[in-house]
């Protein structure tokens, strides 16, 4: 299994020799066991999120235990229904909807629906950062449609969408000097400066203030698209301002989106949804596979072994365990279980040599026959 954590299920059979198709019903085996076992009874808050499955249009749902900073539900889709399937789920495992206080979504009216229905004394808090988002595309929307009558803008974008502390020198320069060319693009910036300063206030009373003042500014700048970013976020307005009280956000569940879009390129894709779901509870379940004890990270552990001296050539005692060798980048490696738990390691040139040691033991023979 920490094979299969650590590298594509494919690799990790060809390392033990085995078909992929076993070594999948091997993981499959383990993890829907260690699912039956679960217990989300404590579970209180939630943030949900999805994530591309496939190329095109093709998604699961995560729902991740933010407390224990787990995924505790993956399913396909990402509609309102998918709410009502972790609900079911939930108490399956001995958990209880009426418990969760509070949930992270972004603002899919699919996911609004599906919490409204199904976790009913759960408050919705709108992921910061999806929010600002939604005023950074306005913003960009702006700069497209003045860029067209205004050569200046082109190849601008980053400029106006990057906070002004991680642009280089020579970037900031260009940013002051845009600003003073009076662009609708340049409005449209302040506007959005001035709403990630709504997330700096120090209570909901200052936030709601602010949120009010800029939307007023907003809704009168005459741009469109910062228009309807403002309608957007006030008819959102509960939600948003609610951060102020849960202080959560969705920057949990991005990672570990991250870490699955990770594996799943390692892997280039998975032949089924049920694999992709699998891999993710591996990875990010934190799930007591049966051995008496729960891997928070399995990578990391791979990567802090200490480098031990090799006794014998093609030879390293490893503790049964798989290093992942990133000291010699030039030399393919196979890792292969060795005799009494050690792992052997055969290098590509290592093979060379030994073919033409056989060969030349081989040659005396032929010529005798």
């Amino acid at each position: 299994m920490t094979l299969m954590t650590a590298m594509p299920v494919a690799a990790a059979a060809r390392l033990v020799g085995e078909h992929d198709t076993r070594m999948w019903r091997v993981l499959h085996h383990w993890v829907e066991q260690a699912r039956e076992r679960a217990d989300y009874a404590d579970v209180k808050r939630v943030a949900i999120d999805e994530t591309a499955a496939k190329r095109g249009h093709d998604y699961v749902s995560l729902f991740v235990d933010i407390d224990q900073r787990r995924v505790v539900f993956v399913t396909e889709g990402r509609g309102a229904d998918t709410v009502a399937e972790f609900a079911d789920d939930l108490e399956a495992h001995n958990g209880d909807t009426s418990h969760v206080k509070q949930v992270c979504i972004d603002m899919s009216a699919a996911f609004i629906k599906g919490v409204t229905d199904n976790l009913t004394e759960a408050e919705i808090t709108f992921d910061k950062f999806h929010a600002v988002k939604l005023v950074n595309d306005a913003v960009d929307k702006v700069r497209r449609a003045e860029s067209k009558g205004r050569p200046e803008l082109k190849r601008s974008r980053y400029l106006w969408l990057r906070n002004e502390p991680s642009l280089s020198a020579e970037a900031r320069a260009n940013l002051a000097a845009l600003t003073r060319l009076h662009l609708k693009t340049a409005r449209a910036y302040q506007i959005r400066l001035a709403f990630q300063e709504i997330y700096r206030q120090p209570n909901w009373d200052w936030g709601a203030l602010c949120l009010d003042r800029w939307y007023s500014w907003a809704i009168r700048s005459r741009l469109e698209p910062i228009k309807e970013a403002a309608r957007t976020v006030m008819r959102h307005r509960d939600g948003i301002l609610a951060w102020f009280d849960s202080r959560i956000a969705n920057g949990l569940i991005e990672g570990i989106n991250s870490l699955v879009q990770a594996a799943k390129a390692k892997a280039r894709g998975y032949r089924s949804t049920r694999n992709l779901k699998a891999i993710t509870y591996l990875i990010a379940g934190k799930l007591d596979l049966g051995t008496g004890q729960r891997e928070p990270d399995p990578v990391q552990p791979l990567l802090d072994l200490p480098r031990e001296e090799e006794a014998v050539p093609g030879f390293r005692e490893d503790l049964g365990v798989l290093r992942i060798d990133l000291q010699r980048p030039g030399v393919m490696h196979e890792r292969l279980l060795g005799a009494r738990g050690r792992l052997l390691d055969v290098t590509e040139e290592r093979r060379a040599e030994e073919d033409k040691e056989r060969a030349a033991q081989a040659e005396p023979a032929g010529k005798g026959d």
